[in-house]
């Protein structure tokens, strides 16, 4: 009795023994993995911010209504340099311009303003005749009336009986043929000031300021003020900044965060001064917090093997670990950088994103 029951003992560790070799085999040379491609991916990762653009600037007026401006629109001027041209009266204006209205604007300009008019119009319901003029003008140029082109360059041997005077910049900086009436905010605005700050004051027009024929901007620096919701972490100093009506991303020095009195974060940017920030004013913008270059594969396919992170790769039915440095990762998945040496990660290497029992080395017959 007691050899027969020895017998079942060993007979069914032989067994189970026998399933386990059994299914080691089948795993080790007939089990599939599923791979994917090795691709190269840039990863941006983005908050959401409403933005106030704030310049050191003015808005230029004259109380005579019959000027010339001398500027291009967005042009950059020096210090000394002739903004506009003014007269004492619109036949003056007519006989050295050859124009029949106070309304000068250069030819590349008109598209621009007319926006601007446009605009001013859906905000505040307010008509504006200068719109219709500009829109005519518009019509002759697209019918290559050469009469109508404007020059940027006068000649100084006019006679001392002309009858005009001139308006000079007193600083350099950049001219604009636009403005908003929130010229008087400046780069000087202090801490309390931008704390206290509501964002949607700023979003409409405002013709507080009569007889203004443009601005002018001092210097090359701007700062864009960015409210954020308090939970947001920006640790570092250099950002980028994506604009919703501009495609190309403005580099940016953080200045300092202050917390807004509304329970939120503000953070203020520095940035060179361009062509879109001499006149935007409120902006929906998207703050780039995170940039990486590589490969992206998920955490769950990223292993702990031998004391190195790294994934299997399929070459040929044999898998191969190849260790990688993260340049960035979440918790779904991390952007891996492309390996310099012969063993590293590669492009169009063969992922293995599905599978069991992988080890280095290992040869499937599947």
């Amino acid at each position: 009795m007691k050899i027969f029951t020895l017998r079942r003992i060993v007979f069914i560790l032989a067994f189970i023994l026998f399933i386990i070799v059994v299914r080691h085999i089948y795993v080790s040379f007939f089990v599939k993995v599923k791979t994917e491609c090795a691709k190269l991916t840039q990863f941006d990762e983005f908050v959401d911010a409403k933005a106030l653009i704030v310049r050191n600037e003015k808005a230029l007026s004259n109380e005579n209504s019959f000027l010339k401006v001398t500027c291009g629109h967005n042009s950059k001027v020096a210090g000394g340099q002739c903004l506009a041209r003014v007269y004492s009266s619109e036949n003056e204006l007519q006989s050295d311009n050859n124009s029949n209205s106070s309304f000068n604007f250069a030819n590349e300009d008109i598209n621009f303003e007319i926006n601007r008019l446009i605009r001013k119009l859906s905000h505040q319901q307010k008509y504006d005749k200068k719109l219709d003029y500009l829109v005519n003008i518009h019509e002759k140029i697209l019918q290559n009336d050469k009469n109508l082109k404007l020059s940027n360059s006068f000649s100084e041997n006019k006679s001392s009986n002309s009858g005009f005077g001139k308006l000079k910049s007193d600083c350099s900086g950049f001219f604009s043929s636009c403005s908003d009436g929130f010229e008087n905010l400046g780069l000087n605005i202090s801490d309390d000031e931008i704390k206290s700050l509501n964002i949607r004051d700023y979003e409409r027009l405002n013709d507080s300021v009569s007889n203004v024929f443009g601005k002018l901007v001092e210097g090359s620096k701007c700062n864009i003020i960015c409210f954020l919701d308090k939970s947001v972490d920006l640790d570092k100093k250099r950002f980028s900044i994506k604009f919703q009506l501009n495609s190309n991303l403005i580099e940016c020095d953080l200045v300092k965060i202050l917390d807004s009195n509304n329970g939120g974060k503000i953070a203020v940017f520095e940035a060179e001064m361009n062509e879109f920030l001499i006149n935007s004013r409120v902006e929906n913008v998207k703050i780039r917090t995170q940039s990486a270059t590589g490969v992206k594969i998920k955490r769950s396919n990223i292993h702990d093997y031998k004391g190195q992170r790294g994934v299997f790769t399929l070459e040929r039915k044999i898998l191969k670990f190849k260790p990688v440095k993260i340049n960035y990762e979440n918790d779904e998945f991390a952007i891996c950088d492309l390996g310099g040496s012969e063993g590293g990660l590669k492009i169009n290497d063969l992922i293995v994103i599905d599978g069991d029992h992988l080890y280095d080395e290992k040869i499937l017959m599947s």
